[in-house]
């Protein structure tokens, strides 16, 4: 692939996924651009992102911006002279006078099969509606939210337990590898970029925390895929004796249910029933504890069975 200069626009493990895959093919950016890092955790730490480590490691100039009113940001950007830039999961709204800086375009890389799941959470809402199809788009960024034309597509056959973690890694390198495929077409005019069908958008929403919180009165596959989407932020909880419980770790059981949020304990599994059907829990952390086995928490709350949670 011929080498030429872009800057990239990033600032998750997704991203960091993305731009490893490109580096590794020899593509390496004249400039990352990510977000300015926040303090976080109780001891309000900065710690870098896994994009800025990447940068740092390989010696990847990147710049940490707040906002794009700042004329200095415009300015570094305008010397690197660069016409093409590619976004992925930036996280941040691109204005006009960024785009147009780069006359080949902006290329937005979006891990679903738009116009399906426009916004901030594709990979969640995939696995929240329990879909067995996801994928990667290459559109032209213009100034809607996941509207521009589409450049290529590809498709992700999705297992039934798939979690958000393992989506995201096979997301990014798809896109990975459909840029690497499609740039040098798309740089020559040998692409004709497609509209979006926007009769048929549908959209996600940004993730809260509360959105964890389990509704035992859903049906057991509808929990489980909130533990898929949810597991590695925010996480599923719910509530025993006035207290959080985070559920780490659940599975799909052929137990039919009892009585909703009923925690049971049957043939050596932990179970707790949702609408229809039990589900296993493998490890739940109390509030304020460690995230523990279901073994080893019922032999210190042994009153945890036939509790209900709610």
């Amino acid at each position: 692939m011929a080498n030429f200069d872009y800057v990239f626009f990033g600032s998750s493990s997704f991203s960091q996924v993305v731009l490893e895959e490109l580096v590794c093919q020899s593509f390496q950016p004249k400039l990352v651009v990510v977000p300015q890092t926040k303090p976080s955790g109780r001891k309000q730490i900065l710690q870098p992102s896994s994009l800025i480590l990447f940068c740092q490691q390989h010696n990847l100039a990147y710049l940490e911006v707040t906002s794009f009113k700042n004329q200095t940001i415009l300015e570094k950007l305008t010397q690197t002279n660069c016409k093409l830039a590619i976004l992925a999961s930036f996280g941040k709204i691109i204005p006009s006078p960024i785009i147009s800086l780069f006359v080949q375009g902006i290329i937005n890389v979006h891990p679903s099969l738009l116009p399906k799941w426009r916004g901030p959470s594709p990979l969640q809402a995939v696995l929240l509606a329990g879909e067995k199809l996801s994928g990667v788009t290459l559109i032209k960024l213009d100034n809607e939210v996941d509207h521009g034309p589409i450049i290529a597509q590809t498709k992700i056959n999705l297992t039934l337990d798939e979690t958000i973690n393992e989506l995201e890694i096979k997301s990014a390198k798809a896109a990975a590898r459909l840029l690497v495929e499609n740039l040098p077409k798309y740089l020559n005019q040998e692409i004709k970029l497609l509209p979006q069908d926007h009769t048929q958008a549908t959209f996600c929403k940004i993730i809260k925390r509360e959105d964890g919180q389990i509704n035992w009165q859903q049906n057991a596959q509808t929990i489980y895929n909130q533990w898929r989407a949810y597991v590695s932020w925010p996480g599923i909880y719910t509530f025993w004796q006035k207290k959080r419980v985070k559920l780490s770790k659940i599975s799909l059981s052929q137990e039919p249910a009892v009585s909703t949020g009923l925690v049971r304990y049957q043939n050596g599994k932990l179970l707790v029933d949702a609408q229809d059907m039990a589900l296993e829990i493998k490890e739940l952390q109390l509030a304020g504890g460690k995230a523990l086995s279901a073994q080893n928490f019922i032999l210190g709350h042994k009153n945890f069975i036939s509790s209900k949670l709610g």
